[in-house]
């Protein structure tokens, strides 16, 4: 199924008119992604409160299975050591389980907005769960098996203002294309095909939705915008919320896949998704907070992936308990997330998210350590450390990749180093800025 539907997405997708007509012939999201899918978006509750059955057999398994737990004397949740992207990219190996096959699993790679690129492995047959969620949550605003319009980080060649992806039934637009001109043919693509939702990043569904407003165009199709991958901020709630009054999914996840949490569209309240994997809050000294409106850093722990579980994962996000009920469900307060909205600047003003520059592939196996340093608008360093395996045409992909999706007259510098700048508190930076407003 996975490979059918990324030959359809990638090779389908070449031709719009093809694509569509394939979108248009297949069956619901119920029959094309199966029985688990189904089984798996039926049995969603968020009433469920933390699944510690599932947890224990985790942890159990992990004691007597997986090698980086082999000196863990107790199966006890609390004395089970936290782990970090840092700690997974220099112990890889040691994370796999005996259960663990290449056949069955995929490799996912990110740069993360830590800087420090890591490695993943998740079971092939993952994307119906995640699928699930996601639909599960969508639905709340009406959301079946249309076509959604997305704005998140593809990058289109000059030719085209869009594709179509049949199978996740997406009509993708570029996301590096910042100007009136695109933006309006987004419009009128969304208009053409009667998209009534949008899929974003919430700085791209801010500049798109900020045009339409400007340029006073009807936006009461639109019936819900699906955010994700950055901070959900109060100018991008006061725009699409409050002033175009659209209704809102902001979704928090990570590529590790170990929490998902929901932001309900009608209360504001970031809900928590017990059964989907295990939520812990931290404090300094690395212990769990049960005290509400203390804020902590986010920690999760997989209940399902038993070929390379990761345990007590620390995110670099940071959150506190707006409600805590060790029996029942918790909600959190506002999310704090590590990217703090920070924007890498073209000369001319106009700005791209860090998020919105992760790559794809196998570039962030040949690197240690990235980082971005911006002084002045149009000018950007790329901090990197090398890998055993990177070599100049990695560079050049580099520079290529970034310069196609910065503006043409800003300036892009790399310069290679042999450690990355942390803060006071030890914590890596993706983007070092000092670009004034």
């Amino acid at each position: 199924m996975i490979k059918f539907a990324r030959f359809c997405n990638e090779k389908v997708s070449a031709s719009n008119s093809l694509a569509y007509l394939v979108y248009k012939i297949l069956p619901s999201n119920n029959i094309l992604f199966g029985k688990e899918y189904r089984n798996i978006k039926k049995s969603i509750d968020l009433t469920m409160p933390r699944q510690k059955a599932s947890l224990e057999t985790m942890l159990d398994f992990a004691l007597d299975n997986v090698p980086y737990y082999k000196n863990q004397n107790s199966s006890n949740y609390e004395e089970f050591p936290l782990i970090d992207k840092k700690i997974i990219s220099e112990n890889e190996v040691d994370f796999f389980s005996i259960e663990y096959d290449d056949k069955n699993y995929e490799l996912i790679t990110s740069g993360g907005t830590s800087g420090i690129p890591a490695k993943y492995y998740s079971p092939k047959n993952r994307y119906k769960k995640e699928y699930a969620y996601f639909h599960y949550l969508w639905g709340k605003l009406g959301y079946k098996n249309q076509l959604r319009a997305v704005i998140r980080n593809t990058q289109l060649s000059a030719s085209r203002d869009y594709k179509i992806n049949p199978i996740t039934k997406e009509v993708v637009f570029d996301a590096f294309r910042n100007t009136d001109d695109y933006f309006f043919k987004i419009y009128k693509v969304i208009l053409k095909f009667k998209l009534n939702y949008l899929q974003a990043y919430p700085s791209s569904a801010y500049n798109f939705l900020n045009f339409c407003k400007q340029k006073n165009l009807n936006l009461d199709f639109l019936k819900g915008i699906f955010l994700s991958s950055e901070s959900y901020m109060g100018y991008h709630q006061a725009l699409f919320e409050n002033e175009l009054k659209l209704k809102v999914i902001s979704v928090y996840g990570h590529a590790e896949r170990l929490l998902l949490i929901s932001r309900d569209h009608n209360t504001g309240d970031h809900k928590i998704f017990n059964q989907y994997g295990f939520f812990d809050l931290i404090d300094e000294a690395g212990n769990s907070i049960v005290e509400e409106n203390k804020l902590g850093e986010i920690v999760g722990t997989t209940l399902d992936n038993f070929g390379a579980p990761l345990i007590k994962y620390r995110t670099g996000d940071f959150s506190s308990y707006k409600k805590y009920d060790s029996k029942g469900v918790s909600l959190l307060n506002e999310i704090l997330s590590r990217r703090n909205d920070q924007r890498i600047y073209n000369k001319d003003g106009s700005y791209v998210s860090p998020t919105a520059l992760n790559m794809h592939g196998d570039f962030y196996t040949k690197i240690r350590g990235m980082q971005y340093v911006q002084k002045t608008k149009g000018k950007l360093k790329i901090k990197i450390v090398k890998g055993e395996n990177y070599t100049t045409e990695d560079e050049m992909f580099l520079k290529d990749f970034m310069q196609k999706r910065l503006a043409s007259t800003t300036n892009i510098d790399i310069e290679y180093v042999n450690d990355m700048k942390t803060t006071s508190s030890g914590k890596f930076l993706l983007l070092e800025t000092y670009v004034k407003l």
